[in-house]
C-alpha cells in the first residue's frame, strides 16, 4: 500500500493569504484552491489545528464526518488523512486557517499536560479563543506576537488532560509574573511567554493557564492593559497630543493606540479625553 506523502511544516492544500511565525508555532490563513476530488491522501508529521472559518469540511477526527464552520480540528503528529471541504461547498466562499505546532513546542506542552493521541473536533467554547488568536496574529504592534503565543498555549491546554490539576489562590511566582509584566510594559521588545515563564521557573502552558484563571486575561493582554492604563493617566494629567501619549505609553503609533483603547474601554481616546 502506498504511503501518504508528507506535507512540509506549515503547508496545506490551499493558497496562503496570510502567515505569521510565532515561537514554536506557524499560523496561516488559507483559501482552498483544489476541488474536493483532487485533494490527495497526505501526512502531517507535526501536530496542527485546522480552523474552519467558512464552508463545510470533511474530517475523520470524530465519528461525525462533516464539520460546518466555525469548527476547530486538532490532528496529532503523524496524522494521515484526506480531510477537505465537501463536494457541495462553494470553494470561492470557503476559508480556513491552520496552526502548526513545532515538535519542540509540542514536547514542551506535553511536559505539562497529556495531549490526545487521536484527532479531536473542539466545541463551540473554543471559537472565541481562535477568533482572538486570528485578530492578534494580524496585529502589527510589538505585543501582538506575545499575545498570540499565549493564546496558542491556551488552545493546546484546551485539548489536553492536565496532569497538574487546578489550583486556587495566588502563588508567589504568579505575583512575580504580574510585577514583571507591569515593570516591563514599556520595553521596546517585550518578552515572549516562553521567556517570561523561564524567568519565573515555570512552564509556559502552566503560566498561560494560571494567569488567565487568576486575572482573567493572558500575560500579553495584561501587558497591553498596563500600557492603556498608563495612557489613561497621561491623558488625565497632560494636554499632550494623542500621538505623543501613544508613544509614551509604548504603542507603535496613534492608530494602534486608538484601536486598542476603543476595544478595551468602548470609546476612542479623543472621546475619553473630552469627558
Amino acid at each position: 500500500m502506498e504511503l501518504a506523502a508528507p506535507m512540509p511544516f506549515g503547508r496545506f492544500f490551499g493558497r496562503a493569504a496570510r502567515e505569521r511565525e510565532l515561537p514554536g508555532f506557524r499560523l496561516a490563513q488559507f483559501v482552498p484552491n483544489l476541488p474536493n476530488r483532487e485533494v490527495a491522501p497526505h501526512r502531517h508529521d507535526e501536530a496542527h489545528f485546522v480552523f474552519i472559518l467558512r464552508g463545510c469540511y470533511e474530517t475523520n477526527a470524530e465519528p461525525t464526518p462533516d464539520a460546518t464552520a466555525p469548527r476547530i480540528v486538532y490532528s496529532p503528529p503523524g496524522t494521515s488523512h484526506r480531510d477537505c471541504f465537501t463536494a457541495g461547498t462553494d470553494l470561492s466562499r470557503a476559508a480556513f486557517a491552520t496552526l502548526s505546532i513545532s515538535p519542540l513546542a509540542l514536547a514542551e506542552a506535553e511536559r505539562e499536560s497529556k495531549l490526545p493521541a487521536k484527532g479531536v473536533c473542539m466545541g463551540e467554547s473554543a471559537v472565541p479563543l481562535v477568533r482572538q488568536l486570528l485578530v492578534e496574529s494580524a496585529g502589527r504592534d510589538d505585543l501582538a506576537s506575545c499575545i498570540a503565543e499565549g493564546l496558542c498555549f491556551e488552545l493546546l491546554e484546551r485539548i489536553a488532560v492536565c496532569t497538574v490539576g487546578r489550583f486556587t489562590g495566588e502563588p508567589t511566582w504568579l505575583r512575580r509574573a504580574r510585577e514583571l509584566l507591569r515593570d516591563s510594559c514599556l520595553d521596546v521588545a517585550p518578552r515572549s511567554v516562553g521567556e517570561i515563564a523561564a524567568a519565573l521557573g515555570v512552564h509556559p502552558v502552566h503560566l498561560a493557564r494560571r494567569f488567565r484563571q487568576t486575572f482573567g486575561l493572558s500575560p500579553g493582554q495584561y501587558l497591553r492593559r498596563c500600557r492603556l492604563e498608563r495612557a489613561r493617566r497621561l491623558m488625565r494629567r497632560s494636554s499632550a497630543a494623542l500621538a505623543e501619549i501613544a508613544a509614551a505609553a509604548g504603542f507603535a503609533d496613534q492608530s494602534h493606540f486608538s484601536n486598542a483603547f476603543r476595544r478595551e474601554y468602548g470609546v476612542s481616546p479623543g472621546a475619553f479625553r473630552r469627558t
